[in-house]
């Protein structure tokens, strides 16, 4: 029973759901966010494997385009700080640019990944290690809000540690 327990325990420290994107967080929250729980040390959970982190992050472009808009730079600055930070030091992460619904699928793949790159080009440029950060664009294939795919949520960035 108390290995049920413990197992139950360190499971639902992994679970971090998240209903919306995070808009302006701080530091320490993304530090939070972000940080993967080192895995358990007992015989019993052996295999275990601590599962990613991500978090959804309002990043704002102008339409139909990459340029990231000055409202998005402190949530920016906070990441580049958080990154930095010795608690996520040994982490890579990944850039995921989404888009809403609208559109055709070839497009929003482009546009998503232009606006990843957008990203992780922003943290690269702020001293952010190129080697712990990849990117990509998932386009409109995981919509945050799938009953609702014109929805502003939809389109966000997500960043994921590994």
């Amino acid at each position: 029973m108390k290995t049920i327990i413990g197992l139950l325990m360190v499971l639902s420290c992994q679970v971090w759901a998240q209903d919306a994107p995070v808009k302006n967080p701080t530091v320490d929250q993304i530090i939070d966010g972000l940080t993967v729980p080192a895995a358990p040390k007992t015989r019993s959970l052996r295999n275990f494997s601590p599962q990613p982190r991500s978090m959804d992050f309002v990043i704002q472009f102008d339409f139909n385009s990459d340029k990231i808009k000055d409202d998005s730079i402190p949530s920016l600055n906070n990441i580049v700080e958080a990154m930095k930070s010795p608690r996520l030091s040994d982490q890579t992460f990944n850039v995921e640019g989404h888009t809403d619904g609208v559109g055709s699928a070839a497009y929003n793949i482009e546009l998503s990944t232009k606006r990843a790159a957008a990203v992780f080009n922003y943290l690269v440029q702020r001293g952010v290690d190129k080697s712990k950060l990849n990117y990509e664009g998932k386009g409109f294939a995981e919509l945050l809000v799938p009953d609702r795919p014109t929805a502003e949520e939809n389109r966000r960035v997500r960043i994921t540690s590994k």
